[in-house]
C-alpha cells in the first residue's frame, strides 16, 4: 500500500514537473515573438510552432489569449524584480544600491522581451482586439505599478512609491522605442541617465534621511548643478540637439 501511495506521489510530482515545463516553453516563446516581432505576430499557431506544443495543451495551462498575456506580464515582472532585487543584494549604501538598480535595468532593457513595461506598451495594441483582452491589459498594468509602487516604498522607506512607479513605467515604456532607431545609442544613454537624476532628486525629497548618506548627498548635489546650468551638449539627446541648431 505504501509503495503504491510513494508511486502516485511521484507520479503526480512528474506531471506537475512536466506542466510546469510546458508552461515555461509556451511563455519564452509567447514572449520571444512579442519582442522580435510585436503584437501583430502574437497568435495561438504561431506560440504554439515556437514552443512545440499543441493549442489544447496552451488552453489547458492559460485558459485562452486573455490569460496567456495576464501571465506574459506577470512572468516578466517576477523575473525582472529579482534581477533587480539580486543586483542590490549585500550592499549598504543607497548610492551604491540605486546605481546596481540602474545596471540592472540597463540589462534588462537589452532585450524588450524581458522588460515588463515594454510588454505592456506592446500588448497595449490589443485593447481593440476584444473587451476582454484590454481589461486583461489594464488590471495588469495596475498590478505592476502597485508592484514597483511597493518595492519602491521599502527601498526609499516612505509609504506610498507610486509616483516613482509611474516615472519608472514611463521610462520603462518610452525608450524600447527610441531603442527602435539604429543610431539611439546616445539618446538611450541619456534617458538612463535622466532617469537615475530623477531618481535621486525625488527620492532625497520624499526621503531626507537619504541625505545624511554622504555619497548620496554629493551625488544629488551633483545632479541638482547639472539641472540649473545649461546641460553640455554632449549629455544632450541628438533629437533635443537637432531641434536646436
Amino acid at each position: 500500500m505504501m509503495t503504491s501511495i510513494a508511486a502516485t506521489i511521484q507520479n503526480t510530482d512528474q506531471r506537475l514537473a512536466r506542466g510546469a515545463r510546458t508552461q515555461q516553453k509556451i511563455l519564452a516563446a509567447a514572449l520571444g515573438i512579442l519582442g522580435d516581432h510585436g503584437y501583430g505576430a502574437l497568435s495561438i499557431s504561431g506560440i504554439c510552432t515556437r514552443a512545440g506544443v499543441s493549442p489544447t495543451s496552451l488552453y489547458h495551462h492559460f485558459g485562452d489569449k486573455a490569460g496567456l498575456l495576464s501571465a506574459m506580464i506577470d512572468e516578466s515582472l517576477v523575473r525582472n524584480t529579482q534581477r533587480y532585487l539580486s543586483s542590490m543584494a549585500g550592499l549598504v549604501s543607497p548610492l551604491d544600491q540605486l546605481d546596481a538598480f540602474m545596471a540592472s535595468v540597463r540589462q534588462v532593457f537589452v532585450d524588450d522581451a524581458q522588460n515588463s513595461s515594454a510588454i505592456l506598451s506592446a500588448l497595449s495594441q490589443a485593447r481593440g482586439e476584444a473587451t476582454e483582452i484590454a481589461e486583461t491589459i489594464g488590471a495588469a498594468r495596475q498590478r505592476v505599478w502597485a508592484f514597483m509602487a511597493g518595492k519602491f516604498a521599502e527601498y526609499f522607506k516612505v509609504e506610498d512609491g507610486l509616483i516613482l512607479a509611474h516615472i519608472f513605467s514611463a521610462f520603462s515604456s518610452y525608450i524600447p522605442q527610441v531603442r527602435q532607431d539604429p543610431d539611439s545609442a546616445e539618446d538611450v544613454e541619456a534617458l538612463f541617465t535622466t532617469l537615475r537624476t530623477v531618481l535621486l532628486i525625488i527620492g532625497a525629497a520624499i526621503q531626507p534621511d537619504l541625505m545624511k548618506d554622504e555619497k548620496y548627498a554629493a551625488a544629488v548635489e551633483v545632479a541638482r548643478r547639472e539641472l540649473l546650468q545649461n546641460p553640455a551638449v554632449g549629455n544632450q539627446p541628438r533629437s533635443v540637439i537637432a531641434a536646436k541648431e
